[in-house]
């Protein structure tokens, strides 16, 4: 059974309004460079090396599947188990297909200390859509950093279909312990912004499935601005 748990030290709103960095000044990139392998391989990393637990995980179009669902690289039992942050940031633009799908050995908890991203944080064309999934049996994926952000957002100042998806069906367990959930199709390019907006946002997206006030007019505001 698949299960999510995901509790907010600061505001749980979905929305575009809220913009997050990838890593830290100073942090290291690691780079996946292959198609297909273990994350315990250094030779699947560049430059050379298995990233550390204050490194960014890096998935480009570089080593990506050219089909969803399909296995590109595994957290396996001989990787240490934790990484500073993870970006997802292959491009899809209507011509080519680039899909990460990273698959955790059973058994195993991957823990990110910091944010993990689906997007490549710029405006990369109104068509850009980036695409990953997670999956794994009897796997974990952890988020314990309150002050981690979660984010899945492909930015463009023009209108289209630029888009980010972050598939986790397949995967037995996601813990997230975080600051910030980002969620939408802009990083505030041509959007507003701040918790107003943000709380806006969220209620006109379940307006549009559920009209009566009933499911909307409650939404409010909780946590530190």
């Amino acid at each position: 059974m698949n299960k999510t748990i995901v509790r907010m030290q600061l505001l749980t709103v979905l929305s575009a309004g809220l913009f997050a960095s990838v890593c830290a000044h100073g942090q290291a990139i690691s780079k996946w460079s292959t198609a297909g392998g273990n994350w315990s391989a250094a030779a699947n990393w560049s430059p050379s090396g298995v990233p550390g637990a204050t490194a960014t995980a890096l998935f480009t179009n570089t080593g990506a599947a050219t089909t969803p669902g399909t296995v590109d690289n595994i957290v396996d039992a001989g990787f240490v188990g934790a990484i500073g942050n993870i970006q997802y940031s292959d491009t899809n633009n209507g011509t080519s297909g680039f899909y990460h799908t990273t698959q955790i050995a059973s058994g195993n908890t991957l823990t990110i200390a910091t944010n993990l991203t689906v997007g490549t944080l710029s405006d990369a064309g109104s068509v850009c859509q980036v695409y990953a999934a997670v999956i794994g049996s009897q796997a974990t994926l952890l988020m314990t950093n309150p002050s981690a952000n979660l984010v899945v957002n492909q930015a463009s100042a023009s209108s289209g279909t630029h888009l980010a998806t972050l598939n986790l069906t397949n995967l037995d367990n996601f813990v997230a312990n975080i600051g910030r959930i980002q969620i939408g199709v802009a990083n505030g390019v041509n959007r507003a912004e701040g918790m107003a907006a943000a709380t806006r946002a969220a209620q006109l997206s379940v307006r549009g499935h559920f009209p009566h006030p009933y499911y909307w007019a409650g939404f409010e505001v909780v946590g530190a601005p």
